[in-house]
């Protein structure tokens, strides 16, 4: 935004005056020639002019770009009847202004306001796929949606570009008809000419595109859907002025076809290309600008029209109500926790001693720890379908070769670890999906399993007993233990190397810009995963006295819904130990509290996923959307 912006440019200069050089690489042109002493521009891969920002206008780097130094051409709009009306807002998103807006074919309506007010969401309302707030939105006529994030809402990238233009037309064909490829490439063409993008670059890879031109590529897709409204989300942001350009010609030339666009822009001057303007702000339409009334200033004044207190007021009790949400559904699995063990005692008094939480919450740490291998996975934004399997393995070779000859079984053991630690670095060597690796690991660790125990059996070695069967006084061992494995995360996770391995799951390519080894700390993450992952199978061995290398294969998904119960994110970067942990043990008791009410154990998975999934729709309906785009 236009603070960040300032800030930025302020800072540069203050760096700068201290002796550090900068090369600053920006479309706004605006920026260069206020910061920069010396200007190269660019085109087509070579210089076509360097000098001093002094001796550079807007108007002549336009023109070196390639571009027209007037970036937008109004037209006029004919008048409308009311057969021509595509879109109508009402309800309380117009009772600023007193009266209903029609949108009409041949005309580009423009949203502006300070980014968040609500003209994102008009446009999601208006195409369809969400319900605005307060806003009553009628549309008449299909619509076709061009994203400004290319990469999150646009582009197909593992499609040629003829697929992702052609693929704007099928929702118009019959489901069960036959795609034809000639007919889309002459769609396409058609379409790409408007566009002067070259329909010799049709079979190459989206992604092999520039940034412009994969943006010409998702205009053609609209175009070739031939649908009466197009809605705009920010089209031209990142882009080259002379795609600009052909931009504003072809929005021109589209409308004068009986098209309507509805365009949100975050560049106040691509407005004045618009017939109308509606300004918004605190999410409702505040004024309306037509024709030679559209300018900057205007928009601007107009974006204000709210009151800074009367905002903030109600950002702030939309802020406290958002957050009192979240903390309690972030507080679910503790206070699911407290429940089932409230209810059980309840029932029977009996589970509040020492025995009776022990023999409720043993079973539960072998969970616990798969589920803490699993978060590790799932904070760098992969899952491991193989961690169970893993547990498994480990719990066969404790009860088996560690039991008859522990140096051979604690070689085992390690040579074990080191080929779980090593599916990271094949993940980032090879660039493999770490669901395909992790998945055909799991076979080799059941295939060694039976392999090395056909059948269940083995002991558990005297040691290890003990290791697990301890006592301290009147305190449980289990509850003692499961809190060390809670404790030992969250000290991880709060070390340099967790904010690292988070930070992995969250951008990798930000990390390998900051000169962080994706190799390195894949191999770090699983060796992490791996050590949790044996202490589970040690602690099978442990609590079942034997061993089965099926033992751990329910814990696999088990885990994944632990993790997402406690607050990790699927998508990576953010993870939630002790939730994680918290999540594990009250999945675990699920079991045992369906026992307590006489419920058959048939309805275990099916009361863990109902649970699972209430967690994530409570959650999702609290999430922080502040983020989003």
């Amino acid at each position: 935004d236009l603070d960040s912006s300032k800030q930025l440019r302020a800072f540069l200069r203050e760096r700068a005056k201290a002796g550090l050089a900068f090369m600053f690489i920006s479309h706004k042109l605006q920026e260069i020639i206020d910061i920069a002493s010396q200007v190269v521009v660019l085109r087509n891969g070579r210089t076509a002019w360097q000098g001093h920002a002094a001796d550079a206008s807007i108007g002549k780097l336009v023109q070196l770009m390639g571009g027209d130094a007037n970036p937008v051409h109004q037209h006029a709009v004919t008048a409308a009847s009311s057969q021509d009306v595509l879109v109508r807002l009402s309800g309380p998103l117009t009772a600023g202004l007193g009266r209903d807006i029609d949108i009409v074919r041949g005309e580009i309506v423009g949203l502006a306001g300070l980014e968040g007010s609500g003209q994102k969401e008009l446009l999601h309302a208006i195409f369809g796929t969400d319900r605005m707030q307060h806003a009553a939105v009628t549309r008449q006529a299909e619509a076709g949606f061009i994203a400004g994030d290319r990469q999150k809402e646009g582009v197909f990238p593992l499609w040629s570009v003829l697929g992702n233009i052609s693929i704007g037309a099928l929702a118009r064909r019959p489901a069960l008809g036959l795609v034809s490829d000639r007919a889309n490439r002459d769609a396409a063409t058609a379409a790409a000419g408007k566009l002067r993008l070259d329909d010799k670059r049709f079979q190459s890879n989206i992604t092999e595109l520039s940034g412009g031109n994969q943006q010409k590529a998702l205009v053609a897709r609209a175009l070739v859907a031939d649908t009466p409204v197009i809605l705009l989300d920010d089209p031209t942001r990142g882009v080259d002025i002379a795609t600009k350009q052909d931009f504003y010609r072809l929005c021109n030339e589209v409308a004068r076809g009986g098209r309507a666009l509805v365009w949100h822009t975050t560049e106040d001057a691509e407005l004045l290309a618009c017939d109308r303007v509606l300004v918004f702000s605190g999410g409702r339409i505040v004024k309306e600008l037509a024709g030679e009334a559209i300018t900057e200033q205007a928009i601007v004044r107009a974006s204000f029209a709210q009151s800074a207190d009367s905002q903030a007021s109600t950002a702030r009790r939309q802020t406290v109500m958002a957050g009192l949400g979240r903390r309690l559904v972030n507080a679910a699995p503790f206070i699911g926790l407290a429940a089932v063990l409230a209810i059980m005692i309840a029932i029977n008094p009996a589970v509040a001693s020492t025995f009776g939480l022990d023999l409720l919450l043993m079973p539960a740490l072998s969970l616990v720890l798969v589920t803490v291998a699993q978060m590790f996975i799932v904070g760098g934004s992969e899952i491991d379908l193989g961690v169970g399997a893993f547990a498994g393995l480990v719990s066969v070779l404790s009860a088996t070769l560690l039991y008859d000859q522990p140096w051979l079984g604690a070689l085992g053991l390690v040579a074990a670890l080191a080929a779980y630690a090593g599916l990271g670095g094949v993940i980032q060597a090879r660039k493999i999906p770490a669901i395909v690796v992790t998945l055909g690991a799991s076979f080799i660790w059941v295939g060694i399993g039976y392999a090395l125990q056909p059948t269940p059996g083995g002991a558990s070695p005297d040691w290890l007993s003990a290791l697990f069967g301890w006592s301290l006084g009147p305190v449980p061992t289990s509850v003692i233990l499961i809190a060390s494995v809670a404790l030992i995360v969250l000290i991880i996770d709060r070390l340099p190397l967790g904010v690292v391995l988070r930070g992995f799951g969250n951008n990798p390519a930000a990390m390998i810009r900051s000169g962080w080894s994706p190799t390195r700390y894949a191999l770090v993450r699983y060796l992490i995963a791996g050590l949790f992952a044996t202490a589970a199978g040690l602690s099978l061995t442990a609590i079942n006295t034997a061993s089965d290398i099926n033992s751990g294969n329910s814990y696999t998904l088990l885990s994944v819904a632990a993790v997402v119960m406690g607050g990790c994110s699927l998508l990576g970067g953010v993870i939630s130990p002790v939730g994680a942990v918290a999540g594990a043990v009250t999945l675990s008791l699920i079991g045992a509290l369906l026992g307590t009410l006489s419920v058959s154990s048939d309805y275990n998975a099916a009361t863990q996923g109902l649970i699972l999934i209430a967690l994530l729709t409570l959650r999702s309906l609290t999430a922080d959307r502040r983020s989003e785009p």
